[in-house]
């Protein structure tokens, strides 16, 4: 974004939003530059450009990604699912919940591939039940149920806490979404069988209409 205006506008929309509400934002930054990855030549041109600027990452909690995915998506069994395992579910974007649909609308095991391809690994679901887990008192009773349960070190132990803790999932509460419905259309179904009948129909007028002067080339 680089107009000349001092405050400039963004907008934009969601094109499954049963409103098409507009959402949008101002800056006076001279040059914005947004992107899912930034790359930059050798590694001192990739820090002056970092010098020059301001670094921000866009890191939802899973109960942000999944409030704003209630806008937008549209089927409540597959929201439901995801929504009573947030705490579980590793790096969850918004394909997610498509993709769980796709696979629905062709019949496969779509509660598979969210629990096997998108949840943690045992280890670090172990950690979450031991923060509600009364029986352990103490950080150490923690600690020690963790070493004996899985065979790992203490230092993995408060590694994945300390993961678990900043992505918002250490203790999850889910009075959070509770509630909470998807309000989106899903999109139109496409009749194939229609659509190849009016290709074909397209097909057969061009034929009787073709003009008796033209040739193909050889």
């Amino acid at each position: 974004m680089t107009q000349v205006l001092y405050r400039r506008n963004l907008a934009f929309t969601y094109i499954n939003s049963p409103n098409l509400e507009l959402l949008s934002f101002s800056t006076s930054s001279k040059v914005t530059i947004i992107a899912n990855k930034f790359v930059f030549g050798r590694t001192d041109e990739y820090e002056a450009i970092l010098d020059r600027g301001h670094l921000i990452y866009f890191d939802p909690t899973p109960v942000e990604v999944h409030k704003h995915t209630a806008a937008w998506f549209w089927d409540q069994q597959i929201f439901g699912f995801v929504g009573q395992r947030l705490n579980m579910i590793d790096k969850i974007s918004a394909r997610v919940y498509r993709k769980a649909w796709e696979r629905k609308k062709a019949g496969g095991d779509w509660k598979k591939l969210i629990e096997q391809k998108h949840c943690r690994d045992a280890a670090l679901m172990t950690v979450q039940a031991l923060e509600t887990d009364h029986a352990c008192r103490t950080g150490k009773d923690r600690e020690r149920r963790f070493i004996e349960t899985t065979g790992m070190s203490r230092a993995t132990y408060y590694n994945y806490k300390r993961e678990l803790d900043a992505n918002g999932q250490l203790q999850f509460d889910p009075t959070e979404v509770t509630g909470l419905e998807p309000k989106g259309t899903p999109p139109e179904e496409v009749d194939l069988a229609a659509e190849v009948a009016a290709a074909q129909d397209e097909d057969g007028e061009l034929e009787d209409g073709e003009d008796e002067d033209y040739r193909p080339f050889p």
